[in-house]
């Protein structure tokens, strides 16, 4: 039997589970994953494998890993789990309520053998943020799907030009108002922004309907990411202004989709962008004159194929992370 097993949910949307789905084309015969996505064949496969591994790896959490993460700790397995985010700053942070994501991320905390947090910008806060769990904190750098980014096709000539894009919505630590007020004072200084913004589940309806109001601003609603993928690819510019991001993907999507780049400085997905200099990063995201003159100078000085030809693309690869992963549970097969 295969000694490691990947618990992470590959099933629907969100980004953990679409991280997930991304490691498990590379994982070899020494991991065993999940292949049923029905309610109670999922969860009878997730006990059998739990039962006959011994090395088990949450990635990301949902109320239904409660009792398999109770079973693994009664079985004695050893445990990683893969910290996509922080429920508790964010709920914090976003002024949101959610006693389930609360309570499931600290049972994962508590459970877990070793915790990798997914880019080493956020392994830092998350050690300052949680000092009783840093001695068992380490990093795993979310993978990019190099193959099905390449499959891209973007063309200048087919670009909206002036539009901008921001993703996260009224979630307040996406920061996303302070950007719409930038441009809307650009758009003062006799420019002709539109901003493109797409939320999903609002809990924060304020923030929302002030994003709403600005002149600017054209709000939409969640949708598949197959068309968000071909939305970026008519888009110029995509800024994430985020106070706490563990990682995003959409910043290296944007990228591939031809779209130039402007992100704070607490994006993990920085660390694998080695061509970023200081106009490119957002140092204080509600700092709105800082976003506004680095809007400026993107507008008329493109950073898309200098920031691109930057990235090491084997290092930052799911396969590279998948293999990291495997050998991180090996090695953990053997510690007392």
């Amino acid at each position: 039997m295969k000694k490691i097993f990947f618990a992470g949910n590959p099933f629907g949307f969100g980004g953990p589970r679409q991280v997930n789905r991304n490691l498990l084309k590379h994982f070899d015969d020494r991991v065993a994953f999940l292949h049923h996505s029905h309610k109670i064949l999922y969860f009878i496969e997730m006990m059998f494998k739990i039962t006959v591994a011994k090395v088990v790896v949450f990635s990301g959490y949902s109320r239904y890993d409660k009792i398999p993460l109770l079973y693994a700790g009664i079985l004695g397995k050893k445990i990683i789990y893969i910290m996509h985010g922080c429920a508790e700053l964010e709920c914090k942070l976003n002024k949101e309520v959610n006693p389930i994501a609360l309570e499931m991320s600290k049972r994962m905390l508590d459970k877990s053998n070793l915790i990798l947090c997914v880019s080493q910008l956020h392994m830092k806060r998350m050690s300052e943020f949680y000092k009783n769990y840093a001695d068992k904190m380490d990093f795993l750098t979310n993978g990019i799907n190099w193959e099905e980014c390449n499959k891209i096709v973007c063309s200048n000539s087919e670009k909206y030009k002036n539009t901008i894009v921001l993703i996260g919505g009224g979630r307040i630590t996406k920061r996303n108002r302070q950007v719409c007020q930038a441009v809307e004072e650009l758009n003062d200084e006799g420019n002709d922004l539109h901003v493109y913004v797409y939320g999903g589940i609002e809990r924060n309806s304020n923030e929302v309907n002030l994003i709403k109001q600005y002149k600017c601003v054209e709000y939409r609603q969640s949708i598949p990411h197959s068309d968000f993928i071909k939305d970026l690819q008519k888009m110029h510019i995509f800024v994430q202004n985020s106070e706490f991001e563990s990682f995003s993907l959409g910043v290296v999507e944007a990228l591939c989709c031809g779209c130039d780049i402007l992100i704070s400085q607490y994006v993990g997905a920085k660390e694998y962008i080695k061509g970023l200099d200081n106009n490119d990063i957002i140092f204080n995201p509600q700092d709105v004159d800082e976003i506004k003159n680095k809007l400026r100078l993107l507008l008329y000085n493109s950073n898309n194929m200098r920031l691109m030809n930057s990235i090491d693309k084997e290092q930052s690869s799911t396969a590279y992370a998948a293999e990291k992963l495997i050998n991180i549970g090996t090695k953990l097969l053997i510690t007392k």
